[in-house]
Parts: structure tokens; C-alpha cells; sequence
């Protein structure tokens, strides 16, 4: 269990990441533009990419490390949200940025899950596979319940580049 707490406990700190940047460039938006439609496409292409590419991801997780498949998709949207908080520092980010890359980053994601699924039945004995499952899915709630309080106030304090940039240091941490 040693070994999975302390993946679990990087996962979930990428997951809160990952969920602050989601909730501050849904208030980005909506401030700049002042469009309910312009946020809500921001769900769209967060969404249906990482959809279309699950059945696919899962395929091709059963053949990889799992290992480099979590680092893959820890990098890819890292990346992600790295260029989008440089593009805002720099006064260049527009919501199409934010379409292409959060479209570009989502699939990754679907690479994430199964990758970590598929590593919990191999770190944890068979006895505590009930209690992985839980923490994982406790993980997962806990980052929705919990990121979008902390973002509402980090983006008041920090502004969104702040968030994203804590976001791409979630990521690191996960990597490490």
C-alpha cells in the first residue's frame, strides 16, 4: 500500500491542479467575453475529445507501461496549460487558444485513468483493492468538490495565471 499512497497522493494533487485551471479559465472566459455560450464550449472541448478517445486509450494502455502512460499524460497536459498561461501572461490568449488547447490536453486525460486503474491492481495486494478503490474515487470527488472553492479564491488573489501556473506545478509533482 506504501507505494500506492504515494502514487494516489500525486494523482490527487494533479487532479485538484487540473480542476483549479478548469474552474479559473471558465471564469477567465466568462469575464473577458461575457458569453454563456463562449463558457460552455469551454465543457465541449474539454470533454468529447477525451470521450471519443477512451475506447481507444484503454486499447492502447493494456500494451503499454503504465508507468510512462501516467507520465505521458501528466506531460501532455502540462504542456497544455503551461503554453495557455504563458499565451495569458503575455496578453496574447484568446478562447480559441483555450478551445484548441484544453481539446488537445483532454485526451490525455483519457489516457490518465485507465493507466492508473490498471497500476492500482498491480501495487496493491488483493486484500486493500476495496480500499484503493475508494481512495481513488474519494480522490476524484474530493477534487470537484474542493477545486472550484480554492480557484474562486486563488483567481481573486492570484489571478488565473497563478492558477495555471499551479496547475503546471501539480503536474510536476505527479511526474516526480
Amino acid at each position: 500500500m506504501g507505494t500506492f499512497l504515494f502514487v494516489w497522493f500525486g494523482q490527487l494533487v494533479s487532479l485538484v491542479g487540473s480542476n483549479l485551471t478548469n474552474f479559473a479559465l471558465g471564469v477567465w472566459v466568462y469575464q473577458t467575453t461575457g458569453s454563456a455560450t463562449q463558457f460552455a464550449l469551454i465543457a465541449l472541448f474539454s470533454s468529447l475529445p477525451g470521450i471519443i478517445m477512451s475506447p481507444l486509450a484503454g486499447a492502447l494502455v493494456d500494451r503499454w507501461d503504465r508507468r510512462y502512460a501516467m507520465m505521458l499524460s501528466d506531460t501532455g497536459a502540462g504542456v497544455c496549460t503551461l503554453i495557455m498561461a504563458l499565451l495569458l501572461a503575455a496578453g496574447q490568449l484568446q478562447v480559441w487558444h483555450i478551445y484548441v488547447l484544453v481539446a488537445i490536453s483532454n485526451p490525455f486525460s483519457a489516457f490518465q485513468w485507465p493507466a492508473y486503474s490498471a497500476a492500482t491492481t498491480l501495487l496493491v495486494p488483493k486484500k486493500h483493492l476495496g480500499r484503493a478503490s475508494g481512495m481513488t474515487m474519494l480522490s476524484e470527488a474530493l477534487a470537484q468538490i474542493v477545486a472550484p472553492i480554492i480557484a474562486g479564491t486563488l483567481v481573486l488573489l492570484i489571478q488565473v495565471q497563478g492558477v495555471m501556473l499551479i496547475d503546471f506545478a501539480t503536474f510536476l509533482f505527479a511526474l516526480a
